[in-house]
């Protein structure tokens, strides 16, 4: 069970895994924390999702789970009580904090300066501010944002679009249907899609994209 405001004191760099399957995920990276908190608020205020979810400090690994949604009589149910799932989480970090994301049609966004991420959705927009080590991106359908990514970037979906503004490692793109959109890539960039745009700023590197069918 959850409390709908938690805090841990900090005494070093720690990792942060959340899963939010739907509602909104607000990762918040500062540089003059000293304890990592987090805020839950259900969209239904009758909701009893803050008992079933999880809010735990283990060694250096902040947890933020909600409960995991299956197929079948699962899904159904879910279906059922959609509004009664939707939590929107906002968590405050150290600057620097490693930041693994998994949600299912929650938006998530990370302002400020993390870690190395790893963000996935099925069906949700991620904005991300900066990525202080190397990123990965698994959607089915969204658009992915991201300003600065420090390392490299791997990025697989379904049909969504990806847009960054400076990347300083190699990137790696495969898309089923999407545009990919690069202001500057100080390494090399190797995109495929079956079909979409591909747009590159300045690049360092060597870059290699094919499609079935788009604009480069």
């Amino acid at each position: 069970m959850a409390d709908a405001y938690t805090t841990f004191p900090l005494s070093g760099a720690i990792n942060l895994n959340v899963r939010v399957m739907q509602g909104s995920v607000l990762v918040v990276a500062r540089d003059d924390v000293t304890e990592a908190s987090v805020r839950l608020t259900p969209r239904d205020p009758s909701s009893d999702l803050l008992q079933r979810t999880v809010v735990e400090m283990s060694g250096p690994t902040l947890t933020v789970a909600t409960p995991r949604q299956g197929g079948g009589l699962a899904e159904m149910l879910v279906g059922w009580r959609r509004d009664r799932e939707r939590l929107d989480a906002e968590i405050v970090v150290p600057t620097g904090t490693a930041t693994k994301i998994t949600t299912g049609t929650a938006a998530s966004a990370v302002k400020g300066r993390v870690g190395g991420a790893d963000v996935s959705t099925g069906s949700a927009d991620i904005v991300l501010d900066t990525i202080d080590g190397d990123l990965r991106l698994r959607y089915g359908s969204s658009t992915a944002t991201t300003s600065e990514v420090t390392g490299a970037v791997t990025v697989r979906s379904g049909s969504g679009n990806a847009s960054f503004g400076t990347v300083g490692g190699h990137l790696q793109a495969g898309f089923g249907s999407g545009d990919l959109q690069v202001d500057v890539a100080r390494g090399g960039i190797r995109s495929r899609t079956g079909s979409g745009d591909a747009s590159i700023g300045a690049t360092h590197g060597d870059v290699d994209i094919a499609a079935g069918s788009g604009k480069v």
